[in-house]
This record gives structure tokens, sequence and C-alpha cells, in this order.
């Protein structure tokens, strides 16, 4: 898979900050419904999502069209380093890489 970027957006829910990714990108990433991915490299201004099948976060999902989407949804003030507001996803195969929208 070649590296794609998107941008996404960490919301907020009960006070703490939220990213929600969703879509058939993310099965495409390697990322797939009830598979694993763990948090790494959480930096002051960088996020590392990872597809691992021994990781200690599950991907949830739904179907859409007769299709699996994977659903990503993370509500964690530890293990995400941003603000409420538009950050880059860049994206390869079994990972994705958060920093600050430039």
């Amino acid at each position: 898979m070649k590296e794609t970027e998107r941008i996404v957006t960490i919301g907020e829910h009960r006070g703490n900050p939220r990213l929600w990714l969703e879509g058939l990108w993310l099965v495409a990433a390697g990322f797939k419904r009830g598979g694993f991915y763990r948090v790494s490299h959480v930096m002051p201004h960088r996020m590392v999502i990872v597809a691992d099948a021994d990781g200690d976060r599950t991907i949830s999902g739904k179907t859409k069209n007769g299709k699996d989407v994977a659903i990503i949804d993370i509500n964690d003030a530890s293990v995400i380093p941003f603000q409420p507001g538009r950050v880059l996803a860049r994206i390869t195969k079994g990972k994705i890489v958060l920093t600050p929208e430039i």
C-alpha cells in the first residue's frame, strides 16, 4: 500500500479528546473489524496507531452496504496528545501516524 494522507478531526467527549476513525480506508490499511491495534509513540505532537494481533485495543465496526467498515474509537486523554481540532493522518499498511496539520 502506498502512503496516503488525510485530515481527521480530534473531537471532544465528556471533557476528553476523542479520535473517531471510520471507513473502508481503514480496512485497506490493514485495520480489519474484530482485529486488534495498539497506540504507541505518543509524544507531544505525534501519535502512532499500529495494527497488531497482540494489541490491547479492539477494532470495532459495522456493516454498511454489505461491506465491513472498520471503526477506531479512542477517548483517552492519556494517549491523545492533541487538543480538539484537525490533525494530519499518514496512512501506510498497518500503521497510522497522526501529527498536527501543517
